[in-house]
């Protein structure tokens, strides 16, 4: 498994985010968010709270 921090998947969400805009504004339907997408968003939750908690504690 790749460790990853909160940038690298903020980065890979925008990416896919710019895909998809360019998609639709080349008339595609736009499906909303993708599997992958709505994984990383969960995972950078995750990471998130993990950070949090690693922080306080």
């Amino acid at each position: 498994m790749v460790d990853r921090d909160a940038a690298d998947i903020e980065s890979e969400l925008s990416l896919l985010r710019t895909v998809r805009e360019m998609l639709a504004s080349r008339g595609a339907p736009d499906l909303g968010p993708t599997a992958l997408e709505s994984t990383l968003r969960d995972e950078l939750v995750r990471l998130r709270e993990f950070e949090k908690d690693r922080d306080v504690g």
